[in-house]
């Protein structure tokens, strides 16, 4: 389910991945997620929530990626000045989202993503501000996002915070390395 007041979205993607911080000093999680308008009103509209780094895990706290993958985030204020939490719908532009409350769970073996937010569209009178956001849907672990490093330099990167056995190297045929899980939750 996405909604945005009552407009419901398809949902074409919803992922999940991380990173290691420029400094080191943490693994940062963020998600996507694509959607476009089931509404006969509004048949063009398409929708992209995201957040580049929604929490963050220090070294050391947990070894497998499955123990750390589940958390709750919560927040008041629209930000818009890359603070940390926050996160943003774009429809016709990018705008910070409120009163956010993002959890990633396990159901049955499989993560889901809840989201329950206020947010702006700025389209006409009825929808404009503060419109009720809800998403709650299946998210996929897309995998640690490691840059242009190689396999031995994305490992290491990664060995602080998870046991990086339980991952695959692949790179793009741009030379972007990820390491993909190949566990299942």
């Amino acid at each position: 389910m996405f909604r945005i007041s009552d407009i419901d979205f398809e949902i074409a993607s919803c992922k999940l991945d991380a990173f290691v911080d420029e400094d080191g000093s943490s693994l940062c999680w963020g998600f996507e997620v694509n959607a476009s308008s089931r509404s006969p009103s509004f048949p063009d509209w398409t929708a992209k929530f995201s957040s580049e780094q929604l929490t963050s895990t220090a070294p050391g706290v947990g070894q497998k990626w499955r123990e750390l993958a589940f958390f709750q985030v919560e927040w008041t204020e629209k930000n818009d000045n890359d603070k940390v939490p926050s996160a943003y719908l774009y429809v016709f532009e990018h705008l910070p989202v409120g009163e956010c409350r993002v959890e990633i769970y396990g159901v049955h073996g499989n993560l889901r993503l809840r989201v329950n937010a206020v947010c702006d569209v700025f389209y006409d009178e009825t929808y404009s501000e503060n419109l009720p956001l809800r998403i709650d849907c299946p998210i996929d672990f897309k995998g640690i996002l490691c840059g242009r490093r190689t396999e031995a330099e994305s490992r290491e990167e990664l060995s602080p915070y998870l046991d990086h056995s339980e991952f695959d190297f692949v790179q793009d045929e741009y030379g972007v390395s990820l390491l993909r899980p190949i566990t299942a939750l």
